[in-house]
């Protein structure tokens, strides 16, 4: 990296995504740059296996857990507005759960010990129900799992945490979180195919990815399920693009104060 990315490197960079994808091992977009410039920018394969619609670098997928720091970050845009403190108890904001050691930092930590909220969806789900942050809640609320371990002990990376995050978010700044992050992370940062999708909503962009697997030569859909109505742990999507654009702004400070920004790096 100290001399930059070479001619022949990029090209056997995409010569080798490019075997990748004709053998069936790689379906996507790469964008590398350096000092914040695009070096290798290009999509191998569809968007949507059904019409053959092709990717590109805007077409905006499941972010799945990288959804994470999305939140982070908009829990510390509010904190340096001073509306939420990091060591604030979680009961402050979410006053129905029965945990009241946890803190918001130790959600942001996965230092808080709470229980992965998967088995105690399906465990007592209804026939047409899908989860979503309000019904995690009334779950944690009425069931009362205990915790893996005490708050602050140990860590464990939790989907939990930040699920509970995204109510946070949208508890203190009253607005929803597709709201929030869009007028205080997408419009600022001109991330213009970055935003919040789940169930069980219908109208979805034209140009979102479908998930997809192969099995035994055939494909079929392999995309959202009966979890995704929740938001916080996943469900933001956003392209390669605007992924680039994203992460050159955390380093130029243009939403968060750098000194709370250090915090999100310290360890755990």
């Amino acid at each position: 990296c100290c001399f930059g990315f070479a001619d022949a490197q990029v090209n056997s960079l995409d010569s080798a995504l490019s075997a990748l994808h004709q053998s069936g091992r790689f379906n996507g977009v790469v964008l590398y740059a350096e000092k914040g410039k695009p070096i290798l920018s290009k999509a191998y394969g569809s968007a949507d296996y059904r019409s053959g619609k092709p990717l590109s670098s805007q077409s905006p997928f499941n972010l799945a857990s990288i959804t994470k720091q999305f939140i982070c970050a908009s829990v510390l845009i509010l904190h340096d507005r001073g509306k939420i403190g990091l060591d604030d108890k979680l009961q402050q904001y979410l006053p129905t759960l029965p945990y009241d050691k946890v803190t918001i930092r130790q959600l942001m930590n996965h230092t808080s010990g709470l229980p992965e909220y998967f088995d105690l969806f399906m465990n007592y789900r209804g026939n047409n129900d899908t989860l979503t942050n309000d019904i995690l809640i009334d779950l944690l609320a009425k069931h009362k799992p205990p915790y893996d371990f005490e708050p602050g002990s140990s860590w464990s990376y939790c989907n939990t945490n930040y699920a509970l995050l995204a109510s946070v978010v949208e508890k203190v700044s009253g607005q929803s979180m597709e709201t929030f992050f869009r007028q205080e992370i997408a419009r600022p940062l001109g991330l213009k195919n970055s935003y919040f999708f789940r169930l069980p909503s219908a109208v979805t962009n034209p140009a979102q990815v479908v998930g997809f697997q192969e099995e035994n030569g055939k494909k079929r859909v392999h995309d959202l399920t009966v979890m995704d109505g929740i938001l916080g742990d996943g469900n933001l999507f956003s392209s390669a693009e605007d992924l680039l654009k994203w992460e050159q702004s955390l380093y130029q400070s243009r939403l968060i104060k750098p000194a709370t920004l250090a915090q999100a790096f310290e360890p755990a």
